[in-house]
């Protein structure tokens, strides 16, 4: 959910927003696809407010069992710019001297407080200022966020979105999509 939902909020408006969330997760949950989605979601019951609308990005992901909801904030700072400078700075030369069929930039995603479409689009940016970029042929993100629990998703973007993933618990393929289509699933 975006930053600041809470900022300054009473504990009657922060419980409305949080029973409205709740709410909306419980009703939706089930009916919601595989992979990254953007919904919205009504509050309601704020006393002596109008009702408002929030946005909230949902990542869904074929989990063994019973499954998991983590709920966090997203978008936080803005100096992202130079965190992909910095790191396009490093990585990029030695990716690139690399002999290599093919070529494949990996970066971790642990914090939920950036979109993954951000970061993609912030390489975009400097695509002019690193040209050693011609020479990756697949960007992925690594997204570690459960990585205690023993998760990581791994996904390749093709104009901001998902064509490939594939979801490990542990060292077990749990899940493979392509194009957004489920083509292995180990709880089948």
């Amino acid at each position: 959910m975006p930053v600041g939902t809470f900022h300054g909020k009473k504990p009657a408006v922060r419980k409305a927003i949080t029973n409205a969330i709740h709410d909306w997760l419980r009703t939706k949950r089930l009916s919601l696809g595989v992979g990254l989605s953007k919904h919205v979601c009504s509050i309601t019951g704020i006393p002596g407010k109008p009702d408002r609308q929030i946005l909230l990005t949902v990542k869904v992901v074929v989990l063994r069992g019973n499954g998991m909801v983590c709920v966090r904030r997203q978008e936080v700072g803005n100096t992202f710019g130079g965190v992909i400078e910095k790191m396009l700075a490093k990585k990029l030369p030695k990716l690139v001297k690399t002999q290599a069929t093919k070529r494949i930039l990996l970066l971790e995603r642990r914090h939920m407080n950036l979109y993954p479409e951000r970061i993609l689009d912030e390489i975009e940016k400097r695509r002019a200022a690193f040209p050693k970029l011609t020479g990756v042929h697949e960007i992925w993100l690594v997204e570690t966020i459960g990585y205690e629990q023993g998760f990581l998703d791994f996904d390749l973007y093709e104009n901001n979105v998902v064509v490939r993933s594939m979801q490990f618990h542990g060292t077990t393929l749990m899940a493979r999509s392509e194009n957004g289509q489920i083509v292995y699933n180990a709880n089948c």
